[in-house]
């Protein structure tokens, strides 16, 4: 027979200063009585007590290791406390552990002044020790673990006044800190460095959280009491889930929410397991239902991870004991619970029907799961079984994740790959690590669904009905209000101790109903905490039927950047139900330290049912780190970058990291993460390990005066150097567009980059003015293979893929050929890409697709097409097989040097001439050229990122050199190439000449054609106004009449595309008729 053993503790008669309890025997009595009434026939009990002043510090830990430890595998032990429980400070060597500094204690009958207090920390070795090792510390298998705890503090909580009825549990704490040798007999202190807080396989039934307090009744605590009605209504025939949601449910219709119980499972203890029998019990997502207001509910919602919108129907199996009663469809999520339509004959009045979701699409957020492969696998199969938030996905998966777990046998590391940080990192592999690291996963997969919840349920009337709005305070009492994304400024003026003041606020219309509003205040350690819990509005309580505003703390409260942190991002989250919510189970504290101070004092119609709103507030704080003026400059991250001053200019200066918080939606509107590649890097400050990584600079409180910059540029030294191969650029955000604003010159040891335009910023919510910039180091690599001939296969999905093998057998095999080239930038894979994304390809009525790639910078045009007239010769086109030309740019004057001078006119079969430059282009010219690959540049970065590198090469080779391309300067009206193609004689072949307006594209160009209007500003002095041109050449160019005239087919100029330069394969407007593809 299996082995029962169990420690019961329970203490009334506490010597003052503590307060006496009164229940705390009667719940150990109950308790041993409920065992020796249901488990005489499964179990051999070994019952011991420890009643009052028995129940000393050294008789619990003594009783514990003599009396449970001799649970060996298949037994039991059951630990239950009911007594008074404190907070207290830990040991300062915790404090990498546990940011919050603080020890849960059982205060035990001779505890003092917190000396004696039985830590949390204690409670896990001992546990740890009773699953390890038997009484004569020989190693043994675990037994079954259960800890119940009726005490403050418990679930890491406490034991409050409500009424005369309902007491406390609850001491003060002492204020006195312990020291590492005092806990657990020099447990910790003889394990040197690393600490590591021992994790066990077992079941923790608390009380209530750290935040609340334990009832305490005369007969017995509320807890205690509530828990056992559940185990004796069911005969302890209930898993631990269900014992916990029921005893909750009892304990919550005492205290009326203002004790939680709280339940915990450690190290894959199986929560669906039966009350001490430890067999399985129950599903891992099994939710209560209820009948309500004539409706089945499933007790779970957006909260619980139900999405709101699905592509299909969400099914639930409902469930009554044992048995599978009939199917259910959820109709509409609410924030908890979800409503039901059902076929099944239901039981009104039945309280034990469950349910399970059969298909729950998009319930579990990924993780990224990479590192050694054994651990891997084991960590995947923990994650798959289990009732996790989230799945492990390789490296390689489809899958957007925004978190990483690496793990290796000497080190596990989680990183937060949205704001590019390291969240935890441990040394080993252990069982208790790989348990922690389970538990830091899921709470920030938690942390950033709140962040991300919301109720997309169009039929919702709560969405959009209240609005919240975050009063800010100056150190000067002055105050502004935001109701969207903000970024503050913090200096020494507007800050006290380095705090600004919060008050926030929700504005509605008034209803005839109740709502329920709860503020929640998420931080970047990914703590979620509702710091005033629920605020409620009932329409009696006003007069007013307009507006109504309610503040959503009692007081104004003080946040901002801790002492050593230059920025961080605090979200505001404001839900609004129609029923009241358990926020409690929606609160978290903090993983690790975080660069943000924690919130301190600031002395400055029909009724709407199971509805709900959402509304996030995200506010970003940076410290202004010093300022500039006509007489002094600043030197910043220990001199790495300085700053020379200007007489024009007078600016506050600050740094950041762009990874940290670009990705959030208080980034200032600079999202300069989302360029950062191997190939486009951000370029850190910082020159060691020991320092932040900043590398984002900010001006705020501009003042410009009439300076212009292009003449007079703002210098900023970085202690960086240049390879070769490698252009440095500062690039700015003015809150719809990255611009290039300035250069870099390498000089001897450091860069000196240039600032000769400061944007002004559109749409910033900041108290101050700010321009933001990053300088961005661009790698040119040069290029292989220089003249490529390939052949093209495109998949129905519309991705594709290039080669040159059987070529030749693939031309003789063809009907139908279409030669595809690019222009001064770019290669044709962009051009493809760009292509076949639009809704009407044009090269599907071609069954062979033929590509040629070429230098297009240094080798001239006509050398390049010598190149393509072998290439094509060598793979057997003759006159009798003929192709279709498609060039864009320089690609199409070098198919036309092809065609009229090198005998291509003898198998072009027509020549689509895309933006060509037939009659030059002004960015011939070296003065308009480096404007033109500027330009380029900033339109790539925006929207082109294929077109990036090959524009970073032209502006850099304009720079260094002081000269234009060979290629480009071939475009130069009057060139000697230009004059030699434009005296041809006629080929012969039709020519289509394919002209793009910007101007007409800009006006229905969205967030392109605003910063083409931007351009257009910065090109008004190389085109004349009015006049037709693509950004790179005009028209007038492309039509090229006056060399034509005598041609015979004469070259038919189609209508003019609404694009730029390099969008003429996907511009929509007018191509049909532009490129006839049956021509």
């Amino acid at each position: 027979m299996r082995n029962l053993y169990v420690l019961l503790v329970g203490i009334n008669d506490y010597v003052a200063p503590l307060s006496a309890l009164r229940g705390c025997i009667k719940d150990i009595d109950r308790i041993e009585s409920f065992i020796q009434a249901h488990y005489q026939d499964q179990f051999k009990i070994h019952m011991m007590r420890l009643e009052n002043d028995e129940a000393t510090y050294q008789n619990i830990v003594d009783r514990f290791r003599s009396h449970l430890y001799q649970a060996s595998k298949d037994d039991v032990a059951w630990f239950h406390f009911s007594g008074h429980g404190s907070e207290e400070a830990a040991a300062p060597e915790f404090k990498t552990l546990d940011p919050t500094g603080k020890d849960q204690t059982l205060i035990c009958f001779d505890s003092r002044n917190g000396s004696d207090h039985l830590a949390d920390k204690e409670l896990a070795v001992l546990v740890h020790e009773l699953n390890t090792i038997d009484p004569s510390g020989q190693p043994k298998e675990s037994p079954h673990v259960v800890i119940s705890l009726d005490c403050c503090h418990s679930g890491s909580g406490t034991r409050d006044a409500m009424s005369e009825v309902i007491g406390v549990r609850n001491a003060e704490s002492s204020g006195q800190s312990r020291t590492l040798e005092s806990y657990a007999n020099g447990y910790y202190s003889r394990q040197g460095k690393p600490l590591q807080i021992p994790v066990s396989r077992h079941v923790l039934l608390a009380g209530c959280k750290s935040i609340q307090t334990a009832g305490d009744m005369a007969r017995g605590g509320c807890f205690t009491q509530c828990l056992i009605d559940e185990l004796e209504d069911t005969g302890g025939a209930i898993n631990y889930s269900d014992l916990h949601l029921r005893s909750k449910r009892g304990v919550i219709r005492l205290r009326k929410n203002k004790q939680t119980p709280q339940f915990e499972t450690l190290n894959n203890f199986n929560p669906y397991s039966k009350f001490l029998d430890g067999s399985p019990l129950g599903s891992p997502e099994l939710y209560s239902v209820e009948h309500t207001s004539g409706q089945w509910f499933l007790k779970a919602g957006a909260i619980h991870g139900i999405p709101t919108q699905t592509k299909q129907p969400i099914e639930v199996m409902l469930i009554l004991g044992e048995k599978e009663v009939g199917l259910a469809e959820i109709t509409s999520v609410g924030a908890q619970k979800s409503q039901l339509k059902t076929t099944a004959t239901l039981d009104q009045e039945e309280q034990d029907y469950k349910a399970y979701v059969l298909h729950l699409h998009e319930h579990r957020s990924s993780v990224t799961l990479t590192g050694d492969a054994a651990l891997c696998e084991q960590l995947t199969s923990i994650v798959t079984a289990g009732n996790h938030l989230f799945n492990f996905v390789p490296e390689t998966a489809s899958e957007e994740a925004s978190i990483r777990l690496t793990v290796q046998p000497n080190a596990l590391m989680i990183e937060d790959l949205e704001q590019q940080k390291t969240v935890w990192e441990t040394d080993g592999s252990e069982e208790q690590q790989l348990g922690i690291a389970l538990e830091t996963l899921e709470m920030m997969v938690k942390w950033k669904r709140m962040i991300g919840l919301s109720n997309q349920d169009r039929s919702s009337q709560l969405v959009g009905k209240a609005k919240l709005v975050l009063q800010v305070q100056g150190a000067d009492r002055s105050s502004n209000e935001y109701d969207n994304d903000v970024e503050l400024i913090a200096t020494t003026a507007n800050t006290r101790n380095g705090l600004m003041g919060f008050q926030p606020k929700v504005k509605f219309q008034a209803l005839d109903q109740e709502l329920y509003f709860y503020l929640f205040h998420l931080r970047s350690n990914y703590s979620v905490l509702c710091h005033d819990g629920e605020m409620v509005y009932r329409p009696d309580e006003h007069d007013s039927q307009g507006e109504i505003t309610l503040p959503l703390w009692s007081q104004v409260k003080g946040w901002g950047l801790s002492p050593e942190d230059n920025a961080a991002v605090s979200y505001f989250k404001l839900l609004v139900t129609s029923e009241p919510l358990q926020y409690q189970e929606l609160e978290q504290i903090g993983l690790v330290r975080t660069r943000d101070a924690a919130v301190q004092g600031w002395d400055l119609a029909p009724l709407i049912a199971n509805d709900w709103q959402c509304k996030t507030i995200a506010v970003r704080m940076v410290r202004e780190s010093d300022a500039i003026n006509s007489e002094r400059g600043v030197s910043l991250v220990g001199g790495n970058i300085r700053i020379r001053p200007h007489k024009g200019i007078r600016a506050g200066v600050s740094v950041r990291n762009a990874f940290e918080v670009d990705r959030s939606t208080a980034s200032g509107g600079a999202p300069f993460a989302d360029l950062h590649s191997p190939e486009f890097s951000i370029t850190s400050f910082a020159s060691t390990r020991n320092q932040a990584d900043v590398n984002v600079l900010e001006l705020n409180n501009i003042e410009l005066g009439n300076t212009d910059l292009s003449q007079e540029p703002l210098e900023v030294e970085l202690n960086d150097q240049l390879a070769e191969g490698e252009l440095m650029l500062p690039i700015a955000f003015d809150g719809e567009h990255y611009q290039i604003i300035g250069e870099a010159q390498a000089e001897a040891d450091h860069v000196v980059i240039k600032i000769n335009d400061l944007p002004a910023t559109t749409g910033e919510r900041s108290l101050a003015q700010t321009v933001k910039f990053a300088f961005m180091k661009l790698v040119l690599k040069k290029k292989k293979h220089l003249h490529q001939l390939h052949w093209v296969f495109l998949h129905p999905d519309k991705s594709f893929e290039k080669s040159n093998e059987g070529l030749a057998r693939k031309i003789r095999e063809a009907n139908n050929i279409l030669l595809l080239t690019h222009g001064i930038l770019g290669n044709t894979a962009s051009m493809l890409k760009e292509h076949l994304e639009s809704d009407d390809p044009i090269f599907s009525d071609y069954d062979l697709l033929l590509t040629f790639d070429y230098e297009s910078l240094n080798t001239p045009l006509e050398e390049s097409a010598r190149i393509l007239h072998n290439q094509l010769m060598e793979v057997g086109v003759s006159s009798e097989k003929k192709i279709t030309f498609f060039g864009h740019s320089t690609g199409a004057l070098m198919l036309r040097w092809l065609v009229e001078k090198e005998g291509g006119n003898h198998f072009a079969e027509k020549v689509y001439l895309l933006g060509a430059p037939n009659n030059g282009s002004a960015f011939g010219h070296i003065e308009h050229g480096r404007k033109f690959a500027s330009t380029a540049l900033e339109l790539a970065i925006n929207f082109i990122p294929n077109l990036v590198p090959m524009s970073g090469i032209v502006l850099k080779t304009l720079k260094n050199i002081g000269e234009v391309t060979t290629t480009l300067g071939q475009t130069k009206p009057g060139s000697e190439f230009l004059k030699s193609l434009n005296n041809s004689a006629d080929p012969g072949v039709p020519y289509y000449i394919v002209g793009g307006d910007v101007a007409a594209y800009q006006t229905n160009g969205g967030a392109v054609g605003s910063f083409l209007q931007k351009t257009q500003l910065k090109l008004s002095n190389i085109f004349n106004k009015n006049e037709k041109h693509d950004l790179f050449t005009t028209i007038k160019s492309m039509e090229n009449a006056i060399h034509w005239d005598d041609w015979n087919p004469k070259p038919q100029m189609l209508p003019t595309l609404d694009c730029h330069h390099y969008n003429y394969l996907s511009a929509r407007l007018n191509r049909e008729k532009s490129m006839d593809k049956k021509e």
